[in-house]
């Protein structure tokens, strides 16, 4: 499902464990998931870096409904979320709550809702049909090539769209009766299966959400943003040589193509900037993302005071041709020391 909105969820800490467990443990050591057992290869991805755990006498209970507080942990704990909407409080969801960041995440990226009585009912269980929509949100999936037709699944039921993007990204095989059963309850391994096969068929890195928190540093995929800033760079030059074509000659451009190129290449290299760096302090501690705002804001506050400075004593022509290079080149140093210092 494609989210509206680029905003970056805050990191809100969540260092419980679903399901009440308390015990760190793979799926090597539960006595009820043998390694030929159908989800052993999922349940020990998750369980190995305690997106969901087991219980203190080394259980997985593979056989015990999910609830929807158990969803909004795992989620929580596996991949970044984008918020697109305001926060909602619940009756039933208080914020003792040992899942309440979790509920309060998914809420906000869209993914899990509330009733429309103000209540979240975090202890119910979540069917088939239910977690097709909260997977295909989440991770973002989409159909594609050709649609199985599931007879208790038809184009009028609302989860038809989430059970075809998740055939068709091979998170489920139909049951052999060749229905989808979406008013079924879904198991912690059936759960684990599902999720497992969603996450692989994502953008998402199997790196869990979690274990980049840990590290005490935001997150931010280097590749996409080094690619672009060599994009704009290109894309500069091309411009420029069009400008030459254009005049049919090569060397100095007319000011006004020159401040053009300027202003140009300033309009990408902020806009680069600006998305940057939402999805650097979106993904902080609260007090991490206070001081990180504040030192966007001195940066600007400092680019300011050089424009009009310069403006006052040269004029505005000459600080466009002569500053704003200087100001761009300043906004892209800042970009690659955010790769730098939190960039994977």
């Amino acid at each position: 499902m494609e989210m509206k909105a680029k905003l970056r969820k805050v990191a809100l800490a969540s260092f419980l464990v679903w399901a009440g467990a308390s015990t760190t443990a793979d799926a090597k050591t539960f006595d009820d998931v043998p390694r030929n057992y159908t989800s052993y290869e999922a349940i020990d991805h998750l369980s190995d870096h305690e997106v969901i755990k087991g219980y203190s006498e080394k259980q997985f209970r593979p056989h015990v409904y999910v609830e929807r507080q158990h969803i909004a942990s795992t989620i929580n704990r596996a991949i970044p979320l984008e918020f697109v909407r305001e926060i909602r409080f619940f009756h039933d969801v208080h914020t003792t709550h040992r899942n309440y960041s979790d509920m309060m995440v998914l809420q906000r990226a869209g993914i899990l809702n509330g009733y429309s009585n103000g209540y979240f009912r975090p202890t119910e269980r979540v069917t088939r049909g239910q977690v097709a929509q909260i997977l295909t949100r989440a991770f973002q999936l989409q159909p594609k090539g050709t649609h199985y037709t599931f007879h208790d699944v038809p184009r009028s039921n609302g989860v038809y769209y989430a059970v075809q993007a998740l055939y068709t990204n091979d998170v489920f095989e139909p049951w052999k009766d060749g229905l989808f059963h979406p008013n079924e309850h879904v198991t912690r391994s059936e759960y684990a299966e599902m999720m497992y096969r969603a996450w692989k068929a994502s953008k998402f890195p199997m790196t869990p959400e979690h274990e980049i928190k840990r590290l005490g540093k935001a997150y931010v995929e280097r590749e996409p943003v080094e690619r672009e800033l060599k994009q704009i760079t290109y894309q500069v030059i091309e411009k420029r040589n069009n400008f030459y074509r254009k005049n049919g000659r090569w060397g100095m451009l007319p000011i006004i193509q020159e401040v053009e190129l300027i202003e140009y290449e300033r309009d990408l290299v902020t806009d680069l900037y600006n998305r940057t760096a939402k999805k650097v302090y979106q993904r902080m501690t609260i007090v991490a993302e206070r001081e990180f705002r504040k030192e966007l804001k001195a940066h600007r506050e400092k680019q300011q005071t050089e424009w009009h400075d310069y403006v006052s004593d040269f004029g505005g022509a000459s600080a466009t041709l002569h500053l704003q290079p200087k100001l761009t080149q300043q906004d892209r140093r800042e970009i690659e020391r955010w790769l730098d210092e939190y960039g994977y």
